[in-house]
């Protein structure tokens, strides 16, 4: 594997680092709490003693949020 430059690498992510935020925005801006809650298993949730709807929400969202960056991340780097 080729050494990356940090200069370079530095240069991209400041470049760059607004189109990421923007899509991360855009997809929480389609978010759709039905669509969410659909895929989800309400009972791994009672298992990890989570027993109010905010809380309830807030771990959905946070699982949704965390596999979008990863997703955009990911294509963002390569």
């Amino acid at each position: 594997m080729e050494k990356i430059d940090l200069n370079e690498l530095v240069e991209y992510i400041e470049k760059n680092i607004v189109q990421f935020h923007h899509k991360r925005l855009e997809k929480l801006q389609q978010l759709q709490l039905n669509n969410v809650l659909k895929r989800k298993n309400p009972y791994l949730f009672k298992a990890k003693a989570i027993d109010t709807a905010p809380d309830y929400v807030k771990n959905i969202l946070d699982a949704f949020l965390s596999s979008q960056e990863e997703g955009i991340l990911g294509l963002f780097l390569e």
